[in-house]
C-alpha cells in the first residue's frame, strides 16, 4: 500500500470515527497500517509525520536538529484513531499502546498526548496522569491546545473535590478560547461550593494558578520560536498562510497589537 492509498484509507476510517462507527473505523485503520510499507530514512535522519508545518518548525526549533523529514503520511492519524477508539470501548491499556505510538510518529501532537492523560484518569493512575499533562504543555503551540490543557486539568481537580482551583483554572482557559463546557463547569464548581455567587477576578485566577505551580500561559521558550518564525521574511514571503497564523496565536497569547490580523 502506497501513501496516498493509505492516506485515503484513514481518512475513511476517520470519517467512521466522527460519525461513532467505532467498529469499522478500527478494522480499516488496522488493516491499512498492516499493509503500509514505510520508506526508509537516510542514515541520521528521523522522519516524523507531522499534521502541519507549524508544527514542523517549532519541533526543529525546540530540538535544534535540521535531520529530520517530515512526512505526509497520515501514520500519527492512524494510531490517534485507534487510541481514540480504545477510549470509547473503555479498553484503556490498548488505548495507551496506540497513542504512545502515535505520540512517536509525532511528538507535537498534544490530541493524543491529553488522550493518553485521559486513559491515566480513567484508570485513577493520578501521578502518570498528573506527569503526563506536565509533558503536554512542553508540546502547546496553539491557544486552543492551551484552553484544551486547562479544561482537562480543571475536570481533574473538580473530581478530586478542588472546587475553588479547578473554577479558576476553568476561568484562565477562556483567555485562550471561549468554551461552553468550560463556562458550564465554572457553574458546576459553584453549586458543589454552595456558593451561586461566587467569582474571581483575572488576577486572583492567575495567582491561584500560581501558588498551585500549575503553569500561566504559554511556554516561554514556544513564545520565543514563534516569534522567530514571524520574524522570517522568508516565511512571510513562501508561506503567508501559515505566517499570518502564527501572528494570530502570538495576538492571542501575548495580547501584543503588533500581531493582530485584520481579521483576527
Amino acid at each position: 500500500m502506497n501513501n496516498e492509498e493509505f492516506n485515503n484509507k484513514i481518512k475513511e476510517a476517520q470519517n467512521l470515527m466522527n460519525n461513532r462507527e467505532f467498529t469499522k473505523a478500527k478494522e480499516i485503520a488496522n488493516q491499512a497500517i498492516e499493509n503500509l510499507i514505510l520508506e526508509n530514512s537516510k542514515e541520521g535522519e528521523h522522519t516524523y509525520y507531522f499534521a502541519n508545518a507549524i508544527e514542523f518548525l517549532v519541533y526543529i526549533n525546540l530540538n535544534r536538529d535540521i535531520n529530520i523529514k517530515w512526512s505526509n503520511l497520515l501514520l500519527n492519524l492512524a494510531y490517534n484513531i485507534l487510541g481514540f477508539v480504545g477510549v470509547e470501548e473503555n479498553k484503556y491499556n490498548d488505548a495507551i499502546e496506540y497513542l504512545n505510538k502515535a505520540i512517536e510518529a509525532n511528538p507535537m501532537d498534544v490530541s493524543s498526548i491529553l488522550e493518553l492523560a485521559e486513559c491515566y484518569r480513567a484508570l485513577n493512575r493520578n501521578e502518570e496522569f498528573l506527569n503526563t499533562m506536565d509533558n503536554v504543555y512542553n508540546f502547546v503551540i496553539s491557544p486552543e491546545d492551551l484552553a484544551r490543557y486547562y479544561r482537562k486539568l480543571g475536570f481533574y481537580y473538580t473530581e478530586i473535590g478542588k472546587y475553588e482551583l479547578s473554577y479558576a483554572i476553568y476561568q484562565v482557559s477562556l483567555i485562550f478560547e471561549k468554551s461552553d463546557l468550560a463556562f458550564n463547569e465554572m457553574i458546576y464548581n459553584k453549586q458543589q461550593m454552595n456558593n451561586d455567587q461566587y467569582k474571581l477576578d483575572m488576577i486572583e485566577a492567575l495567582n491561584m494558578l500560581k501558588d498551585n505551580n500549575i503553569p500561566v500561559g504559554p511556554k516561554k521558550e514556544i513564545v520565543q520560536i514563534l516569534f522567530g518564525l514571524y520574524n522570517d521574511n522568508g516565511l512571510k514571503e513562501k508561506m503567508n498562510v501559515i505566517y499570518n497564523e502564527i501572528k494570530r496565536r502570538l495576538y492571542i497569547f501575548t495580547g501584543d497589537e503588533q500581531f493582530k490580523n485584520t481579521n483576527n
